[in-house]
């Protein structure tokens, strides 16, 4: 409650300073998602029925020409989990998801900025860095950033805090270190560059960099592709004995949209693969599963979230992802789409064959999301969707031999 009380007075005293009066820019946003959801791969099992808000407030200060901050407070709830409606008002998930100050023109250099503070990072399609919006919380770091312009590079400079262990010798900190560059030299299409390299203390638990490309264009005037590129090299922990574990991970996705504008509900077709290496087992001192880092991998990897945590969700084995969709406007501000997804792992995953043996498989399982949106008006949006996944051998063995599904229905309005 206390959280709760500096945090709103905070704001109060913020949007109605006269020190401050013409010189705040106040934004906001209320999401509701209600969700059935039948997970689980049993179909002797009732679903769960969820509805969850997430409520933002935001503020934009701009004192003068090169010192501007923004802070944004939200609050993300689940329906009922205070457990009462009359006696709890500890607001738990109530925090700043945004606050940093932004310094420009640095010593007279009009592009070159710096940012310190609590800030939401997003990077090319975010399959290595991203902000995760549709989470009920979503993804900031806590760092520093400078920015710069040098030629044709956009450049930024990052260090983010993930892990303070308040140990002696910083013991348990964790750091993300990195350059990022959006390159101007194609006005038709996005060129990008980044080099992160994430560190545990001591090293020896995490000491691995990742570098990669981003690229989205145009091909004459009806289809967009997008491809990302990752590689990973570095160390990751220690065997048995004592040996550091080499990491030799790689990455790649692509996308092809093409659409036809001229036709009635103006459709559009993607077609996309995604590779991602696995590890088979096999050299106790070398890790050549691909880690997506930060990713919104919500976006890529079905709508049911089976593979947010990679290579984790699959297994150690990698990741392979056949993706077919479709969309279409058969009236105005109204929009269907449908995704289809074939997953593998990258590398066999052994199995039991019921006979005390191991038989080599891959197949994980296929997901169809139906996705309807609607703009209302200029404010608010209305959502909802349809998803099934049909598990494949390993997910048959590890997860369950009946199909799974979920349906949503989301409001989200803007202020």
């Amino acid at each position: 409650m206390r959280k709760l009380g500096i945090i709103l007075i905070l704001l109060a005293f913020a949007m109605s300073s006269n020190s401050y009066a013409g010189d705040v820019d106040v934004s906001g946003q209320i999401r509701y998602r209600f969700e059935i959801n039948d997970k689980d791969f049993a179909d002797s099992t009732a679903s769960n029925n969820y509805a969850f808000m997430r409520t933002r407030i935001g503020l934009s200060f701009e004192r003068t020409e090169d010192v501007n901050a923004f802070i944004q407070v939200q609050d993300s709830r689940k329906f009922g989990e205070e457990g009462s409606t009359l006696g709890d008002g500890s607001a738990d998930m109530m925090d700043f998801h945004q606050a940093y100050v932004t310094i420009n023109n640095i010593h007279g250099h009009d592009d070159m900025s710096l940012s310190i503070g609590r800030m939401e990072v997003a990077y090319g399609g975010q399959r290595f860095m991203g902000a995760v919006g549709w989470h009920n919380v979503g993804r900031s770091f806590d760092g520093i950033k400078l920015g710069m312009k040098l030629g044709i590079a956009s450049i930024d400079l990052f260090n983010y805090k993930t892990v303070e262990g308040n140990m002696n010798g910083d013991d348990g900190d964790s750091n993300v270190y990195g350059v990022h560059a959006d390159l101007d030299i194609d006005p038709c299409g996005t060129t990008q560059m980044f080099l992160t390299h994430e560190q545990k203390r001591p090293t020896a638990d995490l000491n691995r960099s990742t570098f990669g490309l981003y690229r989205h264009g145009m091909v004459g005037h009806n289809m967009t592709y997008e491809v990302d590129f990752g590689y990973q090299m570095g160390t990751a922990g220690v065997d048995s004995a004592g040996t550091d574990i080499d990491v030799a991970a790689m990455m790649i996705g692509v996308r092809f949209n093409y659409s036809l504008m001229d036709m009635p509900a103006s459709p559009s077709v993607t077609v996309g693969f995604d590779m991602l290496s696995g590890d088979d087992g096999t050299d106790a001192t070398e890790n050549t599963s691909f880690n997506t880092l930060f990713a919104t991998n919500h976006k890529f990897y079905g709508y049911m979230d089976y593979f947010i945590d990679i290579p984790v969700d699959a297994y150690d084995r990698g990741l392979n992802d056949l993706v077919i969709g479709i969309k279409a406007s058969p009236m105005e501000d109204h929009w269907i789409a449908l995704d289809y997804h074939m997953f593998m792992t990258a590398e066999d995953y052994l199995l039991s064959d019921g006979s005390g043996g191991t038989t080599k498989e891959t197949e994980l399982g296929s997901e169809i999301d139906i996705t309807l949106k609607h703009k209302y008006n200029s404010n608010v949006k209305f959502m909802a969707g349809y998803s099934i996944f049909t598990p494949g051998k390993i997910f048959e063995q590890t997860m369950g031999k009946d199909s799974s599904s979920w349906i949503y229905w989301m409001a989200v309005v803007n202020f």
